[in-house]
């Protein structure tokens, strides 16, 4: 048996990862707004100068607050753990179904009467049909990793970027909320 308690879609982490950038970004910028403070009031003795030298301070410090203060929610939310969203955890769970080859278990988290994406429902033996000729075709799912998403309280749009035989490409699957359970009802490739 396999293991699905690697997190690898993981919406919290994402949102984590876009703050740290974000807070790293507005450091950067408070130091080269603060470097120029510094260089400038080598260079001037007036007050006008020292006016403008003290807005610039001020720009500096308030882009540094506001960088370390998204730096360290970034890092948190990135870091700390947490349950995963159910919808998360249905894709994880059919990737890593995935991954092992598993395809039975992988469409056990599929609803494909609303029609898939190849323009008709599929049944289980066909979903493992195709899945194995893909497979064999491109090589077996070695990785997986969020990309983005877009959600509503009863929808999802997941980006997921697979990686099969060193080659990676970017995939989307639908959910739906189906009662208290999140279905997978459409995808683009495997």
């Amino acid at each position: 048996m396999y293991s699905t308690s690697r997190r690898k879609v993981n919406p919290r982490a994402l949102v984590g990862k876009i703050l740290l950038l974000n807070g790293v970004v507005f450091v950067g910028i408070s130091l080269l707004v603060g470097g120029y403070t510094l260089f400038s009031q080598m260079s001037t003795t007036s007050t006008q100068g020292n006016s403008i030298s003290t807005v610039t301070g001020l720009l500096a410090l308030i882009f540094a607050g506001v960088g370390l203060l998204e730096g360290l929610v970034g890092l948190l939310l990135r870091l700390l753990p947490g349950s995963d969203s159910p919808s998360a955890n249905v894709v994880n769970k059919y990737y890593t179904a995935l991954e092992n080859e598993d395809y039975s278990t992988a469409f056990h988290y599929l609803d494909l009467s609303m029609g898939s994406s190849f323009g008709q429902m599929m049944t289980q033996a066909e979903f493992i049909k195709r899945a194995q000729a893909y497979d064999a075709q491109h090589g077996k799912v070695t990785n997986y990793s969020l990309a983005g998403i877009k959600a509503n309280p009863s929808k999802r749009l997941f980006t997921i970027k697979v990686t099969r035989k060193g080659d990676t490409y970017r995939t989307q699957l639908r959910l739906m909320k189906q009662g208290y359970n999140w279905k997978i009802v459409g995808f683009d490739r495997f």
